[in-house]
């Protein structure tokens, strides 16, 4: 089968295979977070990365932090130290999900 194939077919191939490659590795910055159905008080590791996730649903709202690059933790909303670093401007932590009329 492979042998058959002329030679603007396997450009064709490659070509998509390389955007195929090129696209699946701008991906890994879209966030897909799930639901938090509990939320802790303490932080257990230094934050990485700050989301802020609105009450919907059976979900608690909460800031999602990423403490490493696979360890993520549901934070309090009212947790002093990090409201304190949003405030300070230290830490931001954008909504997790927008609605369509947001920006």
């Amino acid at each position: 089968m492979w042998k058959n194939l002329s030679v603007s077919r396997w450009i064709f191939l490659l070509s998509f295979a390389v955007v195929m490659l090129v696209s699946a590795s701008e991906a890994s910055n879209f966030l897909q977070l799930s639901c938090c159905y509990e939320v802790d008080n303490k932080i257990r590791g230094r934050i990485q990365e700050c989301f802020k996730l609105r009450k919907k649903g059976g979900c608690a709202e909460a800031f999602v932090i990423r403490l490493s690059r696979t360890k993520w933790q549901c934070i309090s909303p009212t947790h002093k130290r990090i409201n304190e670093r949003i405030k300070k401007g230290d830490l931001k932590c954008p909504s997790a999900f927008k609605r369509r009329f947001e920006d």
